[in-house]
């Protein structure tokens, strides 16, 4: 995590996967899917480097912006509604906020620790909602499912 950020949460998670795995997975549309509130469908779009996962009440737009071995870093665009075919200046045009999600990686003994923040949030529009006390009420539920979720995935193809 670089310093000079504006973090509104950050969870660690231990996980009984190699980093490379996980930091490959962490860029991947399906795996929102595993812990995203109310997920109902994701996948890449057109323009190279972003994917979406979309919701009952929202869809979000992710982008890969910093790529490591040890770092992923995202930069989310949500919004309330888009008509599909989904697209990046569609998606961007109609969102109420964007932030930015950071994947430390570090790897011991094939299991990884992985520490996510969210940060930089920015609100565009319904300024009234508490995007930071919305987004630390998930933190929990999320890192959970992740948690539990990703471990069974990796054990199935493991098998």
């Amino acid at each position: 995590m670089k310093v000079g950020h504006s973090i509104v949460a950050r969870e660690e998670i231990n996980l009984n996967i190699p980093a490379e795995t996980v930091r490959k997975f962490i860029k991947t549309p399906e795996r929102i899917l595993d812990y995203y509130p109310g997920g109902k469908s994701c996948g890449e779009l057109a323009q190279d480097g972003y994917f979406y996962c979309r919701a009952a009440s929202v869809i979000s737009l992710l982008q890969v912006i910093e790529d490591s071995p040890q770092y992923v870093r995202l930069r989310v665009w949500t919004a309330t509604s888009c008509p599909e075919p989904y697209t990046v200046d569609e998606l961007k045009a109609r969102a109420f906020f964007v932030m930015d999600e950071g994947w430390e990686l570090e790897e011991k003994d094939g299991r990884t620790r992985l520490l996510r923040t969210w940060f930089d949030v920015n609100k565009i529009r319904l300024r009234f909602l508490p995007m930071a006390s919305m987004i630390k009420w998930t933190v929990k539920k999320e890192s959970r499912l992740i948690s539990q979720r990703w471990e069974a995935r990796f054990q199935e193809e493991a098998k």
